[in-house]
């Protein structure tokens, strides 16, 4: 599969997303192993992250009905920034304007860093439900691009679940016909607090979905609000979508 998200139009706000994974389920072995790739570009600040992470799992079984699956994964980053873009105090005089001259701040030589990391989850599902938990950034890398500096890149934390509920008569052969997934998803990192809610509508082959992103709770300061758009097909074992996120 693969991902691809751009927002903004202009040097000054355009930031792309791109991700691309795949995974083999070896059955004798209950066990899966993937490969994802993910890449990040703000064009303003010159920042640009690349990553490649290796996840396996093992699903075991506690009845008929519930199958739990637990993870882990292994990651190498890179991440870089373009220090030319930015302007310093010591670049701007005192009557506010600029002195053309460079910044004597001591930043890093080569602009860029590199790091391992490690994430762990396990997700616990049935035939119409599943529920989820995950950590990330579990090594608490030093992330600073300043020359003896301190930036610790904190825990992710995310927990997320799902259910089916099936519209109109339910045979074996209908019953992805017509079907509506409610679901959320919950993130907490160093401070910040984001919680994702809404449903997908799926009238074969057509996906439509709604979700609410921001729901204010008493774990942050502010609200940064906005309502994602989804639209999409999935048939057969193919599945292609389009989404779009409206500020509030």
């Amino acid at each position: 599969g693969t991902n691809y998200r751009k927002q903004g139009t202009n040097d000054e706000s355009e930031y792309e997303s791109f991700s691309a994974f795949g995974d083999y389920y070896i059955k004798d072995l209950y066990l899966s192993g993937g490969l994802l790739f993910t890449s990040d570009k703000d064009q303003y600040s010159g920042f640009s992250s690349q990553s490649i992470a290796v996840p396996i799992s093992y699903n075991f079984s506690i009845n008929k009905e519930i199958t739990v699956k637990p993870a882990l994964q292994g990651s190498y980053t890179r991440q870089g920034i373009d220090f030319s873009r930015f302007l310093f105090s010591d670049q701007i005089d005192a009557n506010g304007n600029m002195t053309g001259g460079g910044s004597a701040e001591p930043l890093a030589v080569d602009d860029q860093i590199s790091f391992f990391d490690v994430g762990a989850g396990v997700v616990v599902f049935g035939e119409r439900w599943w529920a989820g938990y995950a950590m990330h950034n579990m090594l608490q890398n030093n992330v600073s691009y300043v020359q003896g500096g301190e930036a610790i890149l904190p825990i992710r934390y995310s927990a997320h679940a799902g259910y089916t509920f099936f519209l109109g008569k339910h045979t074996r052969k209908t019953r992805m016909k017509k079907t509506i997934m409610p679901t959320f998803n919950y993130v907490s990192q160093g401070g910040f607090s984001q919680l994702d809610a809404g449903a997908i509508l799926q009238l074969e082959p057509i996906l439509l979905g709604a979700f609410y992103r921001g729901i204010p709770n008493p774990l942050t300061e502010g609200e940064y609000s906005a309502v994602s758009w989804v639209v999409g097909i999935s048939k057969f074992d193919l599945s292609i979508g389009y989404s779009f996120d409206m500020p509030l």
